[in-house]
């Protein structure tokens, strides 16, 4: 699986979904070292939003710890993701759950997991 179907396929959802999205977002930790994330989905999963990574190339435990107490939800996504599906991306926000400005909430966000 290629990352950049991944990130080709949330591009494509946040076109059609009506969602932030921001591809190959780096993130610096504390210590100056720098995690390229595939993108980043905005207010979805934590205030800040969720940072997505594949399979292969998700961050370490310590990472993953950090990027959380930096206020960032992270999701580790696998095959499935490598093209839009609008129901598998629709059910996946819904599970990560919305948490941006009101206005900002997509029309067919149900808040169900």
């Amino acid at each position: 699986m290629s990352a950049n179907q991944i990130t080709s396929a949330f591009l494509q959802a946040a076109d059609g979904l009506g969602f932030s999205f921001d591809p190959a977002f780096p993130v610096r930790l504390k210590d100056g070292s720098v995690i390229q994330s595939l993108g980043f989905v905005r207010h979805f999963g934590s205030e800040l939003g969720t940072l997505l990574f594949s399979e292969s190339q998700c961050p370490s435990s310590r990472e993953r710890d950090e990027l959380q107490g930096m206020g960032y939800f992270y999701s580790q996504l696998f095959e499935s993701f490598h093209e839009f599906d609008e129901e598998l991306f629709k059910e996946t926000l819904n599970d990560w759950g919305f948490f941006g400005n009101e206005q900002e909430r997509p029309s067919w966000y149900s808040g169900a997991s």
